[in-house]
C-alpha cells in the first residue's frame, strides 16, 4: 500500500515539474520573440517607414503650395457663379464669367431657325447635366481649372462626352473661349483633342493670363 501510494506521488511531482519546465521554457521563447520583433521592425522597418513620411510631407507642402485655392480677397482671385438651365452650379475665375454664361446659354438655347431657315417646330436646345469648373486640385498640373479658367461639361474621361460638345467650337469662339475638342498638341496622357473641355485663352499660369489677372481686382457680391 505504501509503495503504490509513493509511486503515485511521484508520478505527479515529475508531472508537475514537466509542465512548470514547458511553461518557464515557453515564457523564455516568447521574450526573445518580442525582443526580436521589437529590434527588427522598431529598428529596421520603423526608421524606413519614418523616413517615407518625411518624404511624403515634403512633396505634399510642394504640391498644397502648387495648387493653393483661389480666393475672393484682396489680391487673390475672385470666383464668380455659372449656372445652367437645370439649375447645376460650379465657379469660374469672375472677370470670364460672363464668357463661360454666354456660352451655357448658347448651348441651351432653344432654336427657331437653323442657319437662317426658320423651323415649324422650336428646337429644344442641349441640356447640361454635368458642369465642373474651379477646383484647387486634380487634372493635369498647372490646369486653368484650379483658378476658375476652366469647365469641363459633361465629360466622362478625357475627349469623351455628349454627343454635341463636339460640335461647339464656334459657340465657344463667338464668346472667346476655347474648345479642347480642337487641340492637337501635348504629351502623354494629354495628348490630342480634349472635347467637353472649354477654357479662356491665353497661359495657364495665373500671374501671365489676363483673366486671372482681372480677376483679382473684382469683388464678388455676397463674398
Amino acid at each position: 500500500m505504501m509503495i503504490r501510494q509513493a509511486i503515485v506521488f511521484f508520478g505527479l511531482l515529475g508531472l508537475f515539474i514537466m509542465v512548470m519546465l514547458h511553461r518557464a521554457e515557453a515564457r523564455q521563447y516568447s521574450h526573445q520573440a518580442h525582443h526580436s520583433y521589437n529590434n527588427g521592425y522598431n529598428g529596421q522597418f520603423f526608421g524606413q517607414y519614418v523616413q517615407k513620411r518625411k518624404v511624403a510631407a515634403k512633396r505634399y507642402k510642394k504640391t498644397a503650395k502648387r495648387k493653393k485655392p483661389a480666393r475672393d480677397a484682396n489680391g487673390n482671385i475672385a470666383l464668380a457663379i455659372v449656372k445652367t438651365a437645370d439649375g447645376l452650379t460650379s465657379r469660374v475665375a469672375a472677370a470670364a464669367q460672363e464668357r463661360f454664361q454666354g456660352f451655357i446659354n448658347d448651348v441651351e438655347r432653344d432654336r427657331d431657325t437653323i442657319d437662317g431657315t426658320p423651323l415649324e417646330q422650336p428646337l429644344k436646345g442641349n441640356r447640361i447635366k454635368a458642369i465642373g469648373c474651379y477646383t484647387p486640385r486634380g487634372h493635369m498640373p498647372g490646369s486653368k481649372h484650379h483658378w476658375g479658367g476652366a469647365c469641363d461639361i459633361m465629360q466622362k474621361a478625357r475627349n469623351i462626352t455628349a454627343a454635341f460638345m463636339y460640335h461647339v467650337t464656334d459657340i465657344a469662339r463667338r464668346h472667346g473661349l476655347t474648345d479642347g475638342a480642337g487641340w492637337t498638341g501635348g504629351r502623354g496622357r494629354y495628348a490630342g483633342p480634349d472635347a467637353g473641355h472649354i477654357e479662356v485663352p491665353g497661359p495657364n499660369s495665373p500671374r501671365k493670363n489676363q483673366f486671372a489677372q482681372a480677376s483679382r481686382n473684382i469683388r464678388v457680391a455676397g463674398r
